[in-house]
């Protein structure tokens, strides 16, 4: 793998898995849901082997949301309120 597609893979990877972490807290920690994202994902990326593009795309809309996301999380840290990304607190604990 060239250095600069290892970049590239590394920064996707890194955002893939922070997407799946804020959607497995979001969705009450439903491992189904992350399952399916995923494999919505693994069918978009392999339908599109032949060009690339519709999987550089959907690469390109993870690395967008995990940005934003870091950025929505910076913002309520900052704020002093719980992450977004992190798992929700019990409320029964409270």
């Amino acid at each position: 793998m060239a250095p600069f597609a290892f970049v590239g893979f590394a920064i996707g990877i890194a955002s893939g898995s922070l997407v799946l972490t804020w959607l497995y807290y979001q969705s009450g920690q439903s491992i189904l849901a992350v399952a399916v994202w995923h494999a919505s994902y693994n069918m978009a990326a392999a339908t599109a082997a032949s060009s690339g593009t519709v999987a550089a795309f959907a690469s390109m809309l993870v690395i967008v949301q995990a940005i934003l996301l870091l950025r929505y999380d910076q913002r309520a840290r900052t704020r002093s309120e719980r992450s977004i990304i992190g798992p929700v607190p019990d409320r029964a604990r409270t």
